[in-house]
């Protein structure tokens, strides 16, 4: 069995839930987990339809096909450095979402 690091690796599509658009292509899970602001084992879970409920109904995913592979276009993400905020309840520190200030 290949090890869970080749799984991030593998080419993927996704998108919100409800968005008219088509899937957007990913170089890796990784990659889409960053664009949608999840983690890639979220990604992974998503595709094999373990996630829970609030990810399942918020995003679609699957593997792309060899033949999809061939003539995609695969988006960039940026890697950007993450903000990141420390629970005043617990002390736990998150990343936040994209467009939330630190601030705030």
């Amino acid at each position: 069995r290949a090890p869970a690091l080749a799984n991030t690796m593998r080419p993927c599509l996704m998108r919100r839930t409800g968005d008219a658009t088509t899937f957007r292509c990913f170089m890796s899970r990784d990659d889409a987990g960053r664009a949608f602001g999840i983690t890639d084992n979220n990604v992974g879970q998503v595709i094999r339809g373990e996630a829970s409920r609030k990810l399942m109904a918020s995003f679609e995913a699957r593997d792309m096909s060899a033949e999809e592979r061939a003539g995609a276009v695969f988006e960039t993400v940026d890697e950007s450095p993450a903000d990141w905020a420390q629970c005043a309840a617990c002390d736990r520190w998150r990343v936040l979402p994209d467009g939330v200030e630190a601030a705030s």
